[in-house]
């Protein structure tokens, strides 16, 4: 999870391939869903398909 500086929050699933932004108020809203961050790393006996696992706020990129 990341907090941008004007306190909307964005995390990631690490099971699907979305990242949600998260208002000040704390409602969500699905900020991008695609594929090409399904994951492919598999621990064997707990947890197959682990993807993307972190975000960034980067000033500018709003």
């Amino acid at each position: 999870m990341t907090v941008a500086p004007d306190g909307t929050a964005y995390a990631v699933h690490e099971l699907t391939p979305t990242v949600f932004r998260i208002d000040r108020k704390g409602r969500a809203s699905v900020l991008l869903q695609n594929d090409l961050l399904k994951g492919t790393l598999d621990i064997p006996d707990f947890l197959n398909g682990v993807g993307m696992s972190a975000v960034e706020w980067v000033e500018g990129n709003s």
